[in-house]
């Protein structure tokens, strides 16, 4: 009995002092998934309804979340921001709830799955000082946000479809 009354209590403990803030289990979404080069994707954070507009956000604003793409297949060698495999594609102003949205073109980048790295001041009150992250996607990803974390870059062009408008021209 004494030591489920110290368990609850240690338990109640850690959960009082975790913290309440989005920065403290931030990951982001991708809409659409899959895109290519130039296209224009929209990347928001987690709990962040899909419809989501940055007017929508309640003011304080948190600090701004510098955020970058990298190939989710190298992302677990990544550990600094001067890594030249960030490729960084713009900033992020969470809302005091940690709701936010942004909007980016793709970069002209390798076909491949990227995931988000960033570098949040924010964040490092609750990560030991930490203020670099990598969310590289594997199988300890929740699976129902796991695709929602990586963007496929598809090739920016196909030799199949000018080959077949022309083709087709042809005609």
């Amino acid at each position: 009995m004494r030591r489920a009354v110290g368990l609850l209590f240690l338990l109640l403990l850690v959960a009082a002092a975790a913290p309440a803030s989005a920065g403290a289990a931030l990951f982001f979404l991708f809409n659409p998934t899959s895109a290519k080069p130039g296209e224009r994707v929209a990347i928001r954070t987690g709990g962040t309804a899909l419809g989501f507009k940055p007017r929508q956000r309640i003011r304080p604003f948190q600090q701004p979340v510098r955020l970058f793409l990298v190939a989710n297949r190298v992302a677990p060698e990544v550990n600094s921001p001067q890594d030249p495999r960030l490729h960084p594609i713009g900033s992020l102003v969470p809302d005091k709830n940690g709701h936010g949205v942004m909007t980016f073109r793709i970069p002209q980048l390798d076909p491949d799955d990227y995931a988000v790295a960033g570098i949040c001041p924010g964040c490092a009150r609750y990560s030991n000082g930490r203020t670099f992250f990598v969310l590289h996607v594997d199988d300890t990803i929740v699976p129902r946000f796991r695709p929602l974390m990586l963007l496929h870059v598809r090739a920016a062009y196909s030799v199949a479809g000018p080959l077949q408008r022309l083709l087709e021209f042809r005609r």
